[in-house]
């Protein structure tokens, strides 16, 4: 049971890196950022990176090692 709580965080931290794919997808399109904020995307990357420092602590973090380095991939 502990198994699946951990896969569904993982899908669950997926969907919130991919949120602001269709806002990058406008950026590039548009060619400008216009009114988009950048402090959400600073923020993200900052909270990917802090995480990855906490599994460079622990034993045995692949699951937290690999979903924050594909945060860090999409931010």
């Amino acid at each position: 049971m502990l198994f699946f709580w951990f896969d569904t965080g993982d899908v669950a931290s997926l969907f919130l890196f991919a949120a602001p794919l269709r806002t990058f997808r406008r950026i590039r399109s548009d060619g400008s950022v216009g009114e988009v904020s950048p402090y959400p995307y600073i923020a993200g990357l900052f909270n990917c990176g802090i995480w990855l420092l906490y599994a460079h602590v622990l034993e045995n973090s692949d699951p937290v090692t690999w979903i924050n380095f594909i945060g860090l991939a999409v931010l």
